[in-house]
């Protein structure tokens, strides 16, 4: 979809019936004069004044902020607070906005504020289409949103130092604690929220043997991760640094959000709150115990902790078409 007008086009004078372009004088009742085009045309020029120049200033001053990495996002809310209007609330504004595949004016680190109980959280635009007709079952149409910020709160990767899965359930991550604790702040999520978002399909790893505890993944599946999930190592760093080869990356692309810059790796401990470490769904290759992070202890970096360990996560959801 292009954002900026390319097909412009010239008055065309017709050159069978006038040389030049021909004004037709008016005699007004105050004593002047106005003057009229009466050129006889073949084709009629498209409009091009103030309106589209910064309509095309506003695009290019963004391409040359986010090229730099400089591009802080807008409030949407703000940004489009007159389109909005026509809606119940700016999240069914998004989901009209994917499932007429119109995506003008929204770009990666944009966001949407909402609270949850008490607590502000700024919900950023991640990527736009970074899985379109990906997954087992295709995806359409989506954003995905991580706040800019983690949840206030803390919470354990799993209750015991085991990062294996189980014979049910082979899925490191569907046993953990922090997808159950994610479960839980559904409820918080505000009602129009909860009404649009959908559940996210991963190549997740597996890690269980019947004869003892792995120290890597052996294997993959597609899973559903829930309506709020973290991201993976891959999709943070753009490469398995901790995680398992090749398991631990499943089909995962680096988020937009995160490519080029620390700057939104590293997420306060709430909104505008202290650097924070907080955890990745992926667990750690090399044991049996720890799970992956992003270390907020200076440089946003990958990292590991003990599953015990009691750490922050962002909020994350997917809005499809």
């Amino acid at each position: 979809m292009s954002v900026l007008k390319t097909d412009y086009v010239d008055d065309v004078i017709n050159k069978e019936l006038a040389a030049d372009r021909k004004f037709g004088e008016v005699q007004n009742e105050d004593g002047t004069k106005s003057y009229n085009d009466v050129t006889p045309y073949t084709q009629e020029g498209d409009e091009y004044g103030a309106e589209q120049i910064n309509f095309e200033n506003k695009h290019t001053n963004y391409a040359i902020e986010a090229a730099d990495r400089t591009y802080e996002g807008r409030d949407l809310t703000v940004e489009f607070a007159e389109e909005i209007a026509g809606f119940s609330d700016p999240w069914r504004w998004i989901k009209t906005r994917l499932a007429a595949h119109n995506i003008d004016g929204l770009h990666v680190e944009d966001y949407i504020p909402i609270y949850m109980g008490n607590y502000l959280i700024k919900m950023q635009i991640a990527g736009i289409n970074t899985y379109t007709r990906c997954c087992d079952q295709e995806v359409g149409w989506h954003i995905d949103w991580i706040s800019k910020d983690c949840y206030p709160d803390t919470v354990q990767w799993f209750t015991s130092n085991d990062n294996n899965g189980t014979s049910a359930d082979p899925y490191p991550y569907n046993k953990s604690t922090v997808k159950s604790f994610l479960a839980g702040l559904e409820a918080k999520l505000p009602a129009e929220v909860r009404a649009v978002i959908s559940s996210k399909r991963f190549l997740l790893e597996q890690r269980y043997s019947a004869s003892g505890k792995l120290n890597d993944s052996t294997s993959w599946g597609w899973q559903d991760l829930g309506k709020l999930w973290i991201p993976c190592e891959y999709e943070v760093f753009g490469s398995l640094i901790w995680a398992t080869k090749p398991w631990g990356e499943g089909q995962a692309v680096q988020y937009p959000i995160f490519a080029n810059s620390w700057k939104n790796r590293i997420k306060g401990a709430g909104d505008g709150g202290g650097r924070a470490d907080w955890w990745l769904l992926s667990v750690c290759a090399g044991n049996s115990t720890n799970a992956c992070n992003v270390n907020n202890n200076g440089s946003g970096y990958a990292s590991y902790n003990s599953c015990t360990t009691a750490l922050r996560v962002p909020v994350c959801f997917r809005i499809t078409e």
